[in-house]
């Protein structure tokens, strides 16, 4: 079945007020399938193209996976059609490979039947573009499932186990309700007769070569993703509703908002150093009535500039501000920059994330920026998951990645002082912290398929215990214990740390070594105004992984 998508200038009212309805409107459960990058993105995307049985539907920015678009080539031959989107003229050009990959795919489509289509949007074509840029990043499958998230389909926005990848969301939506809205929405956006869109697939439309030969795709590790449950889900697209969806999201926040964003722009064209990006004001609001916020900023040092064309930082300036509202007004707001040493040493290029965690139930997965232009003028996509349990999963990923973070509070006049990079294991906390503790984890059997997880089989079934005292030299909750069997050598120590979140939850976490120096954590949420004190289910991570992998399942018992 065919749908149509259309929207007229007048109706935006409408649809923006469309968000706050969707938001309250309760579904059955639907079950999610959830990822992150660099970790397991890829192995998400390609199970979802390769489950498809009747149709494949993607809109994308930027395909020069050689897996996926192997994947998709297959899918092709096997009679699955194959519809495609892209946008024609990214900011940067064209990639080779991305040409190469887009002329294979054109071939396969040819070759096997007319129900197949690629086609690019582009200023080449008949008429005016309708977006600044096709920046959505989306799959549809049978019209049953829908993926989305903020990655591209690229060699670091879906990259290989182990190789170097984005911070980035993704995740799989098994319900046909949303599958044929964004069906919908791509039918629209694709049609040729909007004067935007060369169908590349038809007589006359070849793409101009030469193309660059489409790499050989590497052998994929198949992990699992977690498979959950949301209560609701909302869409929000850019430019349809999405300054009403994200000012909608943001004032839903009644105690956390935890903000990760490869660009916040606090200056949207007026000049001014304070902020008139009504996003920005969005989150100094939030703030101002009480609600914890942490904003997570990429670092635009990561992107090469030529020398004719310097940087220009949007970023800094934002976290400048950030922080000196917080300051000035006592606010419960703080606002960071990655350290990119630290963000590549865990296996992480840069933060390409666009996502928002509200309130221990909702989650933002998203392809918009926050700019005016991603908001205002791009076609973006995202959802709003309401799932306690996505929750926590994102959460526990921002968390390690402001682990990997500074804060830097120059250059506002006479605002306040320039800050440090924080101690690594340092957190803030809203308790005394214990002198000491008495802890014994019980291990469970770790199911560990990869064999590069070998290295924690000495955990497995494990025992811990002993007395862990407080270092003196740290701030926080830090704790330590000297070296015991487990740990390679005498500078590595088993190692507590305990930090209250905005949220009311306590964080417990064991942190120590393998014989091999692989670092295992074993962690914990103890609810507050529960006391640090008792028996906790534990859960055990590799936390020598960018992303923490789980292993397995344990219990904490303190005293």
């Amino acid at each position: 079945m065919d749908f149509t998508y259309t929207l007229k200038p007048w109706k935006n009212c409408l649809w923006a007020l469309s968000f706050i309805f969707l938001s309250l409107v309760a579904h059955a459960a639907i079950d999610l399938e959830i990822s992150d990058s660099p970790d397991n993105d890829l192995q998400l995307t390609l199970k979802a193209i390769s489950s498809a049985q009747h149709s494949l539907i993607l809109n994308i920015y930027d395909l020069s996976s050689p897996e996926i678009a192997d994947a998709i080539i297959q899918q092709i031959e096997a009679g699955v059609s194959v519809q495609i989107l892209m946008e024609g003229q990214p900011t940067s050009g064209m990639k080779a490979a991305a040409r190469g990959i887009e002329a294979k795919l054109i071939a396969t489509m040819k070759k096997v039947g007319a129900k197949n289509r690629l086609f690019e949007m582009t200023s080449l074509a008949t008429g005016p573009r309708r977006f600044r840029f096709d920046h959505a990043k989306y799959t549809i499958v049978d019209d049953q499932a829908l993926l989305i998230g903020s990655e591209n389909y690229s060699p670091t926005g879906n990259p290989n186990p182990g190789t170097i990848g984005n911070r980035g969301w993704e995740v799989l939506i098994h319900d046909p309700s949303i599958a044929k809205q964004f069906h919908a929405i791509f039918a629209s956006d694709s049609n040729v007769k909007a004067g935007d869109i060369i169908d590349r697939t038809a007589p006359g439309n070849a793409l101009p070569g030469p193309f660059d030969p489409v790499p050989a795709a590497a052998p994929i590790v198949n992990h699992r993703a977690d498979v959950i449950r949301a209560q609701s889900i909302s869409v929000i697209l850019s430019p349809d509703n999405s300054l009403a969806g994200l000012i909608g999201l943001l004032r839903t926040a009644k105690r956390t908002i935890d903000i990760e964003q490869m660009y916040v722009y606090n200056d949207w064209g007026t000049g001014s150093a304070m902020g008139s990006s009504p996003l920005f004001q969005e989150i100094v609001k939030a703030a101002k009535r009480g609600v914890h916020v942490r904003v997570l900023l990429n670092d635009e040092a990561s992107f090469p500039h030529s020398a004719n064309k310097p940087s220009v930082s949007h970023n800094l300036p934002t976290i400048q501000a950030l922080n000196h509202f917080a300051k000035q007004n006592r606010l419960p707001l703080e606002a960071h920059m990655i350290n990119l040493s630290e963000f590549k040493a865990k296996g992480m290029d840069y933060i390409h994330n666009k996502g928002v965690l509200v309130d221990g139930n909702r989650v933002l997965i998203s392809s918009i920026n926050w700019n005016e232009n991603s908001v205002m003028h791009n076609r973006e996509a995202a959802v709003v998951v309401e799932s306690p349990d996505a929750f926590n999963f994102y959460e526990n990923l921002f968390s390690q990645d402001w682990e990997s973070s500074s804060v830097n509070l120059e250059a506002l006049p006479g605002s306040i002082n320039p800050g440090t990079t924080p101690h690594p294991r340092t957190r803030p906390t809203n308790f005394d912290c214990p002198d000491s503790i008495e802890l014994r984890v019980r291990v469970g059997e770790l199911n560990l398929s990869d064999p590069s997880e070998k290295s924690f089989k000495v955990i497995s079934n494990s025992h811990f215990q002993g007395v862990f005292n407080r270092e003196a030299t740290a701030n926080g909750c830090v704790l330590s214990q000297p070296d015991t069997g487990l740990q390679s050598s005498s500078t590595h120590r088993l190692y507590v740390q305990i930090y209250a979140r905005s949220d009311g939850f306590k964080v417990f976490a064991l942190e120590g070594y393998t014989p091999e120096s692989k670092i295992y954590s074993i962690r914990s949420l103890i609810p507050s105004p529960q006391s640090i004190q008792g028996t906790f289910r534990a859960i055990v991570f590799d936390a020598s992984s960018a992303a923490k992998n789980r292993l397995g399942e344990g219990f904490l018992q303190i005293r």
